[in-house]
């Protein structure tokens, strides 16, 4: 845990290449860690700030799709999608740099879309051209940026993540109440960042799959009591 808050304040990490399951081990004791705390501000922010959320939001903005594809979509689907886009550009090479930077765009024009009353399609296919056009144009300066300023990368990365998931929750709750949950997502952010550059990109990708599962569990086993 030391290590992680130090992360967050420096931006450095050692880069651990143990086997699989130590690091995995490793990977899910710190995760309990942070749900730990994640917990501890969920019940501070029912008892006093009277804080009604729901993080399984995400599914039910789905609600017109079949039930198995939003499973699909919110637990493994969306969580490797987030990963290329916020965490992958941050070990530099020109794979990461164009995959990780077209699905950056695509996260955000999808979050503009949601905002903006226009053919969706059309909307995004200017996006990602756009997209690759800028990234393909300025290649090196990008890789020179990002290289030079991969600290001030990785806060701007997370503190991104975490409004990109505003929308999933259902706030009833003063401007404190709604900034200690967003604080929940930052810190979740900063502990997949952490993830992603100590042991790799798959492990991030892995307890970013485990997580949102997790949170969606009392809505999948509800639906699936309701579809008995």
């Amino acid at each position: 845990m030391k290590e992680f808050i130090r992360f967050i304040f420096t931006g450095e990490v050692l880069q651990q290449d143990s086997s699989f399951l130590r690091n995995m081990l490793e990977v899910l004791l710190g995760y309990g860690k942070v749900m730990f705390i994640y917990l501890l501000i969920v019940a501070l922010g029912v008892l006093i700030f009277n804080i009604t959320s729901s993080t399984s939001t995400a599914m039910v903005r789905h609600n017109d799709t079949n039930f198995y594809y939003r499973i699909l979509l919110i637990c493994i689907i969306v969580p490797i999608i987030e990963e290329f886009a916020f965490r992958l550009i941050l070990n530099v090479n020109k794979i990461n740099i164009i995959v990780g930077g077209l699905s950056l765009i695509f996260c955000i024009g999808t979050f503009i879309n949601s905002y903006i009353n226009t053919n969706k399609y059309v909307l995004m296919a200017i996006i990602l051209c756009i997209g690759i056009y800028v990234i393909l144009s300025n290649y090196e300066s990008i890789v020179f940026f990002i290289v030079r300023n991969k600290f001030v990368i990785i806060h701007f990365l997370t503190i991104l993540f975490c409004l990109f998931h505003y929308k999933n929750h259902n706030f009833n709750s003063d401007l404190l109440g709604i900034l200690l949950l967003m604080f929940m997502t930052l810190l979740l952010g900063y502990y997949f960042t952490f993830v992603r550059l100590k042991f790799g990109f798959a492990y991030s990708v892995m307890i970013h799959i485990i997580h949102n599962t997790l949170i969606s569990l009392p809505f999948i086993i509800n639906n699936i009591i309701k579809m008995r």
